[in-house]
């Protein structure tokens, strides 16, 4: 089980609000001293209710003025880590901003250290590890799908559908131990069936929930751009994100080092990266890039392979079957024959065609991204909470690993003493998404990718 640690006696303060100049900004204190120490901010402010945005002064201890703004305090156990908060909302300068949290670790608030007010959220049982979690995703969210999914769990969707799997189990589990422990008690003759029923619905809804994980949706998707010399890369992904971020040149070989340019179109977060021209009898240090080019495309979620019209060069050898789709080349220089012969070529090698573009005239630009994009563009299921974070995947993975091995243990006859070990083993999986009998290195990763003052 979790300790609580001893830093929950803390009085925490830091900036609620991105660093930088605006209107406002939001100063939040935590902890068994926050009301007392924003009260000695404000020395002449009269005592106010949970949850009432009242004007303020707010001085240093010397009388002299930091700041006009205005102050809400939220008595525990009624705000969002379960303690006392008070927030201040300040002028958006950076010297003010300093200067208040300056004045309140001077009367015994520490700086938070990231993510550490949801962690007392969490600790405090405000909110189980799952929600935790989806609040740094609901922060980080780029697209409006990963907006949806951080949303629907913050809003509790994972966390129900897993709790009501760890009570069927854990369920199911106390009845085997009472049955071990008083076997002259047991139930109905039917008992043991029901339960394998019981057990084998809960394996077929984690099953579900692992076939629609997205991971994808929190890391976001690797695109290559990948081909022979001077076919056109770099000229492409300047046209695709709409600005010069590559140097291009005549001269073939101008590519060394990959360069990736992360996007955002609709529901999806993806990066195109471009590599170094393929060709035999490279040298030096354009045969290194060439070596980092084949690197990236194994890599790759999709790896597009770019074709000329004239002298098309195709993906062989290693590179066979990694490229799975192709775009046409300089479509401004390309006659109707040529592309004919191209996307005839193209289908005969496997490989979906997506258009031909010209970053002279703007053929297709924006047809071949758009296509990109449908093609990578997860289906988001209803009904069912979508898997976003590799830690849930890997845990409900050995919660139904361990469940096959009780289904396994109970066609072989098994004794249910032992059955009952795996089946603990899946409850206690379960649980660890949840938060129950989590590490704390666990933990120290999960709240170090939260931002300070969250």
């Amino acid at each position: 089980m979790l300790e609580r640690p001893d830093s929950l006696n803390d009085t925490i303060v830091a900036c609620a609000t991105p660093p930088g100049e605006g209107a406002i900004a939001v100063v939040r204190l935590a902890g068994p001293r926050a009301r007392e120490v924003a009260q000695a901010l404000s020395p002449g402010r009269a005592a106010v209710r949970s949850h009432q945005l009242v004007y303020t002064h707010l001085e240093d201890g010397a009388g002299n003025l930091l700041d006009d703004g205005m102050v809400v305090e939220m008595h525990a156990p009624h705000s969002y880590t379960g303690d006392d908060v008070v927030e201040l909302h300040l002028h958006g300068s950076r010297a003010v901003v300093q200067s208040v949290i300056e004045a309140c670790m001077r009367r015994g608030a520490r700086l938070a250290r990231p993510g550490e007010y949801t962690l007392r959220a969490f600790l405090n049982g405000r909110m189980d590890l799952t929600r935790a979690e989806a609040v740094a995703d609901l922060i980080a969210a780029r697209t409006d799908t990963q907006r949806l999914v951080a949303a629907n769990h913050l809003r509790g969707e994972l966390s129900q559908a897993l709790t009501s799997l760890s009570e069927r189990l854990e369920g199911v589990l106390a009845d085997w131990r009472a049955a071990v422990d008083f076997p002259e008690q047991l139930p109905d003759a039917d008992w043991r069936e029901s339960h394998l029923k019981v057990i084998g619905e809960c394996n077929c809804k984690i099953q579900s929930m692992l076939s629609n994980s997205r991971a994808q949706l929190r890391s976001g998707l690797k695109v290559v751009l990948c081909g022979a010399t001077n076919v056109g890369k770099s000229t492409l992904l300047n046209a695709w994100v709409g600005e010069t971020r590559v140097l291009v040149d005549g001269s073939p070989g101008t590519t060394r080092d990959p360069v990736e340019v992360e996007l955002f179109d609709g529901p999806i977060r993806w990066s195109i990266c471009d590599t170094a021209g393929i060709r035999k009898n490279a040298s030096g240090l354009e045969a290194r890039g060439i070596a980092l080019a084949l690197e990236r495309i194994r890599r790759a979620d999709l790896a597009v392979w770019l074709v000329g019209g004239g002298d098309s060069v195709w993906p062989s050898g290693e590179l066979t079957g990694l490229a799975k789709v192709a775009v046409g080349a300089k479509a401004d220089v390309t006659s109707p024959e040529e592309r004919r012969r191209v996307e005839n070529e193209a289908g005969l090698r496997g490989l979906g065609f997506l258009g031909w573009v010209s970053a002279r005239s703007g053929e297709g630009i924006k047809e071949t991204r758009a296509a990109i994009t449908a093609r990578l563009s997860p289906a988001i299921p209803e009904g069912v909470p979508v898997l976003v974070r590799q830690r849930h995947i890997e845990a409900l993975a050995h919660a139904g690993q361990a469940i096959a091995q009780v289904e396994l243990a109970a066609r072989q006859g098994a004794p249910l003493d032992l059955m009952a070990v795996d089946l603990e083993e899946a409850c206690r999986a379960v649980g660890r998404v949840l938060g129950r009998d989590v590490d704390q290195s666990v933990l120290d990763r999960i709240f170090s990718e939260f931002c300070l003052g969250k």
